[in-house]
């Protein structure tokens, strides 16, 4: 009878130990809103292409982690940048690709000093381990889906631009 109680609270700290580890993950941690900010004014100012037809460029982006080293972070993302017109929900240019956005901060704020993004084709599984830490590149390797509905949260964005005045 022994036996089992001990072998069940050893079971027992086991698992609470591992749902404890697995929460703690730094994909889980609250992502500052500031930084969040800071990556999204970045890239829709590095991609906007003035000389199309487009109004208005809109980026989301999912963070896989980050790293902090005394005042820099690096954040490992999935993005997704698009261009459009008012009153049409038609993606006239854009992309999802993976980068990794080193960001330096300077009291409160955030400013983006390096951005990478995955390379494509041939090269694309090769950049992606080089790039990321391994359990990142594993995620994106395994799921290159837009499984973080990254497009649904673009169009949320245009939808609610369409709809302002």
């Amino acid at each position: 009878m022994k036996r089992k109680l001990i072998g069940l609270i050893a079971c027992g700290c086991i698992i609470a130990g591992t749902v404890y580890a697995a929460s703690g993950s730094a994909k889980d941690e609250k992502f500052p809103k500031k930084m969040d900010n800071a990556i999204s004014k970045y890239l829709v100012q590095k991609f906007r292409n003035s000389n199309d037809s487009s109004e208005k460029g809109f980026e989301v982006h999912h963070v896989y982690g980050t790293e902090t080293k005394d005042n820099f972070t690096t954040a490992y993302i999935k993005s997704e940048y698009g261009e459009f017109q008012k009153s049409n929900d038609d993606m006239l240019s854009g992309h999802v690709v993976p980068a990794v956005i080193k960001m330096k901060q300077t009291g409160s704020t955030y400013e983006v000093i390096d951005y990478e993004e995955a390379k494509d084709g041939e090269m694309y599984v090769d950049s992606i381990k080089a790039m990321f830490p391994k359990q990142y590149a594993k995620q994106i390797l395994k799921n290159n889906s837009n499984s973080f509905d990254l497009n649904a949260q673009l169009m949320k964005k245009v939808h609610e631009w369409n709809n302002s005045n």
